[in-house]
């Protein structure tokens, strides 16, 4: 259940970021990065599983519907390479402040931005105005809008991926072995 509500928030996100960019409702709204919002909220929860499958199935689904890269799959793997970086580390630090992952956020959209940018340098397809100056102002205002975003969707996700305690008495599937 958990995963079908992933699946459908990544879809209801990026394809609400597209219409608004395809319409130009916002000027500034293609700094907005919900697929990036999602996987680190997702990845604040030691779960490396749920983390990497939010982080390659947001940055594909935003390869596929946005199409505004000409190398495909370099949001797939940046989303996904953050997620699974950010869920080992969360298992081994506490990462449940608000203010901590507010940091974390705009930490990992500094990375997911410099990270985009060395895959385009690495496999020579830079697009035509990108260089080193335009990649940190980029950055910045990336992170300045994921952070505005994350203080309004970091509440909703916790209301909406909210999971069921462990309940030990409640017996599980499988059989226990005697030994």
């Amino acid at each position: 259940m958990l995963a079908l509500r992933i699946f459908l928030a990544i879809l209801i996100f990026t394809g609400l970021k597209s219409i608004l960019l395809k319409y130009r409702v916002l000027a500034g709204f293609n700094y907005f990065d919900f697929a990036l919002i999602l996987t680190v909220h997702q990845s604040l929860h030691p779960n490396l599983y749920r983390a990497m499958f939010t982080g390659a199935a947001s940055g594909l689904a935003q390869d596929l519907i946005q199409g505004v890269s000409k190398l495909m799959g370099a949001e797939s793997f940046t989303k996904t390479f953050i997620g699974y970086v950010l869920s080992v580390i969360s298992g081994r630090f506490r990462l449940e402040n608000p203010l901590v992952r507010m940091f974390v956020l705009v930490v990992c959209s500094a990375v997911n931005s410099w990270t985009y940018a060395f895959l385009h340098l690495y496999f020579s397809v830079v697009p035509q105005g990108m260089s080193v100056k335009q990649v940190g102002i980029t950055c910045g205002w990336e992170a300045l809008a994921n952070f505005l975003g994350a203080i309004v969707l970091f509440p909703i996700f916790d209301r909406i991926f909210k999971e069921a305690p462990y309940d030990p008495t409640r017996g599980g599937d499988l059989p226990r072995r005697k030994f």
